[in-house]
């Protein structure tokens, strides 16, 4: 018994040595060998644990912010003056090889351009709906390039039209000669950078450039007779409805939806 109560002083006293040694020491060995949890902590007296940060392995990462800008892909729709639907700009050329409506979503074509904050877009074509040697959307003027000007007045005012083609190049800015789906041997007047997009309204709007650089908004029309689907100054749309009654041609809007699914 004796040989107990030794052992037990013999004990204390070390501990005590250890403590007085390195006190530092001595109130980590208390926090973390007399509690674990706050209640514990308090019932014997001892300073509160130090809060943890506790988080899920499995919690979702905030999104990064993107650098690249936006890139949109959809058909277009057409709608008339009262803006009901008249369909899609068709994948399949009409007789005159001119791109031109459809009513079958299936059958659209399909674009996909970037925004459009700081300046007109190209309209690039889907692999899968365009004519592999034409990529490009764009609008082929009814004459070359040296007289691609669109607002202007005197006879020439109704001729002053652009139809829309597949290009077989890009062309920023005023028109270049480029082969077409309507003119092949590249001679006739080109714009490819010429759409508007607003994501908030989801329409389409295009400008053309005149020879001299200035810069021209226009409204897109449909004509019957292999006509067409184009862009025209508003200015020139009475003489050329005057001019091209067979044509037939109507004022349309171009809005992007969501391209048939593949």
């Amino acid at each position: 018994m004796w040989t107990i109560r030794l052992f037990t002083i013999f004990a204390l006293l070390c501990l005590t040595s250890v403590y007085s040694l390195n006190p530092a020491d001595a109130g980590n060995l208390k926090s973390k060998s007399l509690c674990s949890t706050n209640a514990e902590c308090m019932k014997i007296g001892q300073p509160l644990l130090k809060p943890t940060r506790r988080y899920s392995r499995n919690r979702a990462l905030r999104p990064r912010q993107s650098n690249v800008p936006p890139m949109y892909t959809g058909a277009i729709q057409i709608l008339d003056a009262n803006s009901n639907s008249l369909g899609y700009v068709s994948r399949t050329l009409n007789q005159a090889n001119i791109y031109d409506v459809t009513t079958d979503l299936n059958n659209a074509l399909v674009v996909s351009f970037g925004q459009s904050d700081n300046g007109p877009v190209l309209f690039t074509i889907s692999p899968g709906t365009r004519n592999a040697a034409y990529p490009y959307f764009g609008g082929a003027f009814n004459g070359g390039a040296t007289t691609a000007n669109m607002g202007g007045t005197g006879s020439s005012a109704s001729r002053s039209y652009a139809s829309f083609v597949g290009a077989a190049s890009e062309v920023r800015g005023k028109a270049q000669n480029t082969p077409t789906t309507f003119q092949p041997r590249g001679n006739q007047g080109v714009e490819t950078d010429v759409f508007f997009y607003n994501p908030a309204t989801t329409q389409i709007t295009a400008q053309w450039t005149n020879t001299d650089g200035s810069v021209r908004d226009t409204i897109f029309y449909r004509g019957q007779g292999g006509y067409g689907l184009g862009m025209i100054s508003p200015v020139n749309f009475a003489a050329f409805r005057s001019s091209f009654s067979s044509a037939n041609p109507q004022i349309v809007t171009f809005y992007l939806v969501s391209p048939p699914a593949s």
